[in-house]
């Protein structure tokens, strides 16, 4: 699967970095924010929160990490397989943090993503606010997936962190919406617990 990180290009990063930053009235204080890079995200994440619903944590890779227009970045991609009785099959999640120089520059990389990068890959093209999760998110159901199940993405930034959450999702049967709602409000307690996390 593609991350969006992936689709920005170092190009596209590099000149963000390059940019600097505009104003912003968010109640923020600018600086080199809360969050120091640090390669292996995977043995911080709090895993143990998606084995409701999701199943048992069978798999995680070993953490990838790479510079992203001079921006470090992290990334774990971990599986899930349930009991027989559960609706979900079988999910991959990735879960890719790029750590940004500064606060005023995550917030604009945040921007760009939400406004003109993911928007291409959402179903319909649009994303859907997300309140209380970092300082600001979204999230959406991204045109990619599985024959079986739909893959959800939740893009996030806290300080001067982005994180994306993504969840491919094999349902045993089509999901309704309220199968579907369980996904969604379990990647944003993991998004908030990996926050906490990740701040150490």
């Amino acid at each position: 699967m593609r991350h969006h990180l992936a689709r920005l290009g170092p190009v596209l990063l590099a000149t963000l970095l390059a940019a600097g930053c505009g104003s912003d009235p968010a109640p923020e204080k600018d600086g080199p924010g809360d969050y120091h890079a640090t390669d292996d995200i995977c043995t911080v994440l709090p895993y143990r929160l998606l084995t409701d619903p999701l199943g048992d944590h069978f798999g995680t890779d070993e953490p990838s990490t790479r510079d992203s227009g001079g921006a470090p970045a992290s990334k774990c991609v971990a599986s899930f397989d349930p009991q027989s009785a559960s609706p979900y099959q079988h999910t991959v999640t990735t879960v890719d943090v790029v750590f940004l120089p500064d606060t005023a520059l995550a917030r604009k990389l945040h921007t760009f993503d939400r406004t003109e990068n993911q928007p291409k890959y959402a179903i319909g093209g649009k994303v859907t606010e997300v309140k209380g999760v970092g300082r600001e998110a979204f999230r959406f159901r991204n045109t990619a997936g599985s024959d079986t199940g739909p893959m959800f993405e939740l893009v996030t930034r806290d300080s001067n962190v982005e994180m994306t959450v993504t969840f491919l999702v094999d349902f045993r049967e089509p999901p309704d919406d309220k199968a579907a709602d369980v996904v969604l409000r379990k990647m944003e307690e993991f998004a908030k617990a990996s926050f906490t996390a990740l701040k150490g």
